[in-house]
């Protein structure tokens, strides 16, 4: 029978974090319940541990809620003094790590040891998770009403200049490390070492959680083509306007040299007023020109894109 710890960390939207936080406190209900254990907070910051009554979860989420608003505030402060801009959206500002175990934990859990050495070896493995990516933990849920009990736990996903953290240690050869603190913490209760799945195409996410955001990403490249054919829609029927336009102004110029002429030959106007008409026929073409000249450098660009 498998007996292993796995650790993985992962990152989402500003939005999804506070998903991912109604989701680990059962502020919205789980689909994937088979019981109605209460699940186990621990407050890493007060060392508070305590179980998840229904009562609760709503004032544990609207104080954690608080805490996120609060590290968002000061996650844009450390990102704009460094990129001059906002964060964006898509970044969160808090990451997300899953403990997860095998098959043996079923049986060995309160035979081998109790759910308070298992909570402790939880802990203590987060914190060192933590002071490996050098970031603060948040909280640690520990999952008790699924299939298997697993734990959630959440950390301040910037660092002093702004950046992921979880971006930052997404290669192979900085989560590794996680698998050996792992197993660090859980050989005291006979757990091995999480193994490496050779899913290059995985990274730090499970095979669901790819495969999900691969949807999503093909979603999002063919609302960006969908975009692009509008755009080039658009830039054509903008082409064919400047054009009519410039055919439009280029007649008007020759309507208005055609009138200097007129002008200039016409023997019963004054020099006054022929000097009048010559001012007004100059202050049009000089505007007509600029309008041609502005037109057809707006051609020249939109025949770029339009290629």
């Amino acid at each position: 029978m498998k007996n292993y710890v796995n650790i993985r960390i992962q990152s989402t939207s500003n939005l999804k974090i506070r998903n991912r936080l109604k989701h680990n406190l059962r502020y919205v209900k789980s689909l994937n319940l088979t019981n109605n254990e209460n699940n186990i907070l621990i407050d890493v910051s007060s060392d508070r541990i305590k179980e998840i009554s229904k009562t609760d979860v709503n004032n544990i989420y609207k104080y954690y809620s608080k805490k996120y608003s609060q590290d968002r505030i000061e996650h844009n402060k450390r990102y704009k003094q460094k990129e001059k801009r906002n964060v964006r959206n898509c970044f969160s500002s808090w990451g997300e790590g899953i403990v997860s175990f095998s098959e043996s934990l079923d049986n060995e859990l309160g035979s081998k040891y109790t759910q308070e050495d298992l909570i402790n070896c939880i802990r203590t493995c987060v914190l060192d998770i933590c002071k490996y990516l050098n970031t603060t933990p948040i909280n640690i849920i520990l999952h008790k009403d699924e299939s298997r009990i697993h734990a959630h736990f959440l950390f301040k996903n910037y660092s002093n200049t702004g950046r992921s953290i979880v971006f930052d240690n997404r290669t192979k050869e900085k989560l590794s490390p996680l698998q050996d603190i792992g197993f660090k913490h859980f050989t005291k209760l006979g757990m091995k070492r999480g193994k490496h799945k050779n899913k290059k195409d995985l990274g730090i996410y499970d095979y669901k959680t790819t495969s999900r955001w691969k949807q999503e990403q093909l979603y999002k490249q063919d609302q960006k083509i969908d975009l692009v054919k509008e755009i080039h829609t658009q830039v054509e029927d903008n082409l064919i306007s400047i054009q009519e336009e410039l055919t439009q102004l280029t007649n008007e110029r020759d309507v208005l040299k055609a009138k200097r002429i007129e002008v200039q030959s016409d023997i019963e106007k004054t020099k006054e007023d022929k000097k009048s008409l010559y001012a007004e026929i100059s202050q049009k073409q000089a505007q007509i020109r600029a309008l041609i000249k502005r037109h057809r450098k707006t051609v020249k660009c939109k025949g770029k894109i339009h290629q």
